[in-house]
């Protein structure tokens, strides 16, 4: 039997695990803080960055994923095995539980 491990992200900026929930979806406990205490202003953009940040321990590339406003950015570290980010536009327009998008 195969074990599945969570793919939790890993927020660049703060170097700490993805795991508070936000009404973007999960983010780092430093992010959620910001986004509450001082939403962010401007458009909010998102993209895959085209380089590897890292690689997992079988070599595979590990790419981040970003969220930008004129005054933050969130930079989240994916794992090799996912090549979705539930953050993402296009993610919550397939899913009929994606959350709202307030910004």
């Amino acid at each position: 039997m195969k074990q599945e491990f969570p793919h939790i992200t890993h927020c660049l900026t703060h170097q700490r695990p993805e795991d508070q929930t936000s009404m973007l979806g999960l983010v780092c406990v430093e992010c959620k803080h910001r986004l509450y205490a001082a939403p962010p202003s401007g458009n909010r953009r998102s993209f895959w960055e085209s380089q590897p940040a890292a690689y997992s321990l079988d070599r595979r590339p590990c790419f981040v994923y970003t969220l930008m406003w004129d005054d933050f950015r969130i930079r989240s570290l994916h794992a090799a095995e996912s090549s979705v980010d539930a953050r993402s536009p296009l993610h919550a327009e397939n899913s009929e539980s994606s959350p709202p998008n307030l910004f």
